[in-house]
C-alpha cells in the first residue's frame, strides 16, 4: 500500500500509529545501549524475531537511498520516541552507506545518550521488503506524494483525512518505506519576493486573513528554523514569528538569511519570518484582538503548574476541540530549556506530544511543531489562507547566494564561479 502523505514526516505516521488502541497494546523491544556495534551488529532476522527478548518489533522503517546523514539521524531519533524498533538503511541504486555515515548518523540522533532503535545498514531495499512481507507478514506502506500516488495502480491513504481506522495503521506488523529520490522537490523561479517582514500586522493585514500562525522563543539554531519554516508552510501555517522571551539573543539578518536559505524558502516560495517580537505581547495581542487561540507546546508539568488545559495530540477527542479552533497560535520553545517561565502565563492551552518512555523524553523543536501543524492541517486543509510568497527571481537568488558565500568564508570581494557553484547553502 502507498500513503499519499507529506513525505519528510515520517513521524507523522508513527504519532498516528500510536494513538491507536492496537500499536499501544503491541509489546515493543527497547534498546539502551551506548556502544555503536550494539545498535548496528544485528541481522535482519535476530531484529525480527526480537533478539534475546523474543518480542517481535510492530514497526520498522526502511529508508532507501537517504545518503543525508542528518535526515537519517532525525528519523532515528523520531523512532525511539514513537515506537519504532529499527531503522534499515536499504538501497536500489547502489549507495554505500559507510560506517563513518552511521555513525555520525547515530552521534547527530542522540542515541549514545538516550538510546535508540536498531540501524541496519547497506541491505537490498526491494529483497528486504519481499522478505518482511512474504516470510514475516508485515504490511509495507510507502510515503510517495500527490502526484506520485496518482500514476499507481496501488491503493493510497492521504493521512490528513480519517486513517486511524484504516487496515493498515492499526495492522499488527508495519514496514514503512520512504525512497529518497521521490521527497526531492523540483524547483521553479518565479516572481520577486520578500520573505522577511518588519512586523506581525503586516502578516495580519491581508485580503484572506490566516488562521495558523508560528512563533518560536529562543531557538538559537538557524537550521531549526529553516526546518520548520520549510514544513509549517506546506501544512497551512502563514507565518513563522521569532522571538526571545528572556532577552538573551537578539535575531539578525544573517540568521534570518541562514534560515530562509536552508528551508529553500527563497528558490520555492513559502511563508514570511518576522523577527524579534514581543512574545507576550504578540501572543495577548493576537487572542484579545484577532480572536486567536495561543496553544504552548511543553510538558504536562507545566499545564499542571499554570492550571490550564491540557492537550494530549496523538487523543483526537483530547486534540480535536483546540486544534480545529478558527484561528491557532502555536508556540514552540528553544532547543534546550524550552519557552521562557512568561510564556505559560498568556496561553490558553498546553500541547503536549507523547512518547513510548514513561519520563520525558524531549523532541526536536521541528519534529513537535511539525506534528502539531500536520494534526491542525487535517481540519483546516480546505479552509482559506493567505496565497504563498512566490520564489525569488534568478538575479535576486545569486545575489542573496553570492551574500551567504561572503558570511561563510569571510571574505568581502567577488566571489568566484567555482566558490558560487560549490555552495549548498540556498
Amino acid at each position: 500500500m502507498r500513503i499519499c502523505c507529506f513525505p519528510p514526516v515520517i513521524s507523522i505516521i508513527l504519532l498516528r500509529r500510536l494513538g491507536s488502541i492496537a500499536a499501544k497494546s503491541y509489546a515493543r523491544r527497547r534498546l539502551f545501549s551506548v556502544w555503536t556495534d550494539k545498535y548496528t551488529s544485528a541481522s535482519l532476522s535476530e531484529i525480527v524475531h526480537g533478539g534475546e527478548s523474543g518480542i517481535s518489533p510492530h514497526t520498522l522503517i526502511l529508508l532507501n537511498d537517504i545518503e543525508n546523514p542528518g535526515v537519517v539521524a532525525s528519523v532515528i531519533r523520531n523512532c525511539h520516541l514513537l515506537g519504532a524498533s529499527a531503522v534499515i538503511l536499504g538501497t536500489t541504486r547502489g549507495f554505500i552507506y559507510t560506517q563513518s555515515f552511521v555513525k555520525t548518523c547515530l552521534r547527530h540522533s542522540m542515541a549514545y545518550c538516550f538510546g535508540g532503535p536498531h540501524v541496519l545498514a547497506g541491505v537490498e531495499s526491494t529483497e528486504v521488503a519481499t522478505v518482511l512481507s512474504d516470510s514475516y507478514g508485515y504490511t509495507i506502506g510507502s510515503l510517495c506524494s500527490d502526484d506520485t500516488s496518482d500514476r499507481v495502480l496501488l491503493p493510497t491513504v492521504d493521512l490528513s483525512s480519517g486513517v486511524q481506522d484504516s487496515a493498515w495503521m492499526g495492522s499488527q506488523l508495519l514496514l514503512m518505506v520512504v525512497d529518497g529520490p521521490q521527497c526531492v522537490a523540483g524547483d521553479t523561479l518565479g516572481e520577486k519576493a520578500h520573505f522577511y517582514m518588519r512586523s506581525v500586522v503586516e502578516v495580519l493585514e491581508v485580503k484572506i486573513p490566516p488562521h495558523t500562525l508560528m512563533l518560536l522563543d529562543g531557538v538559537k539554531y538557524p537550521g531549526n528554523v529553516g526546518n520548520v519554516l520549510a514544513n509549517a508552510g506546506k501544512l497551512g501555517c502563514s507565518a513563522l514569528l521569532l522571538a526571545d522571551s528572556r532577552g538573551s539573543h537578539l535575531y539578525q539578518r544573517d540568521f534570518a538569511l541562514s534560515a530562509l536559505c536552508s528551508s529553500h524558502t527563497v528558490r520555492r516560495g513559502g511563508i514570511p519570518l518576522v523577527l524579534n517580537v514581543d512574545c507576550a505581547g504578540t501572543m495577548q495581542r493576537l487572542r484579545e484582538e484577532y480572536g486567536y487561540r495561543v496553544i504552548v507546546l511543553e510538558n504536562k508539568e507545566v499545564a499542571v503548574q499554570h492550571d490550564l488545559p491540557f492537550i494530549d495530540l496523538s487523543c483526537d477527542a483530547s486534540a480535536g476541540k483546540e486544534i480545529s479552533s478558527p484561528r491557532v497560535l502555536f508556540v514552540g520553545g528553544g532547543e534546550l530549556e524550552g519557552v521562557g517561565p512568561l510564556i505559560p502565563r498568556e496561553a490558553d492551552a498546553i500541547l503536549s506530544i507523547p512518547t513510548v518512555f514513561d519520563h520525558h523524553h524531549s523532541y526536536n523543536v521541528c519534529s513537535a511543531m511539525t506534528l502539531a501543524m500536520f494534526e491542525r492541517y487535517r481540519f483546516t486543509k480546505d479552509w482559506p489562507r493567505p496565497s504563498p510568497l512566490p520564489p525569488l527571481p534568478d538575479a535576486e537568488l545569486r545575489a542573496l547566494r553570492e551574500e551567504r558565500i561572503r558570511q561563510r568564508m569571510g571574505k568581502h570581494g567577488d566571489v568566484s564561479d567555482d566558490q558560487f557553484e560549490s555552495s549548498f547553502l540556498c
